[in-house]
Formats: structure tokens, sequence, C-alpha cells
């Protein structure tokens, strides 16, 4: 399955390279204390509540490095 943006966390989270590239973009996601319950949720869905710190640039970018997995 590729993944995109439109991937749920879970997903994107649960492959080592769709971790490292989220991680990249937006440092200590995975580790954040809320984010259990955000895990079935795509990163357009938790921007409204990340309370800016989810930008689109970090989106594009997110998007453009997840696009060039195999």
């Amino acid at each position: 399955m590729k993944l995109t943006i439109e991937s749920t966390l879970s997903e994107l989270l649960g492959d080592e390279q769709g971790k490292e590239i989220v991680e990249k973009h937006l440092p200590g996601l995975s580790d954040h204390p809320m984010i259990g319950m955000a895990m079935e949720m795509t990163l357009n869905q938790i921007v409204p509540f990340s309370s800016g710190q989810i930008t689109a640039e970090a989106l594009e970018a997110i998007a453009a490095d997840l696009e060039k997995l195999l």
C-alpha cells in the first residue's frame, strides 16, 4: 500500500520509512501524549487540533517525501 498524507497515522507511523518522514517534518509527533487518540485519523484531520504546529508547508513536504517512496 502506498503511503500518502491521507493514510492514517497508524499506517504512517507503523511503517519505518513513513515514521521517519513524519518525524523529519513533525519531530516528536509519534511521542505526543495524545497520539493514541489520533491513530485512526489522517494528518489533514488532526491539523485543526494541532494548535498550528502542523502547517501546510509541513504537509506538503511530507507528501513530497512520501511520493518518493517505492
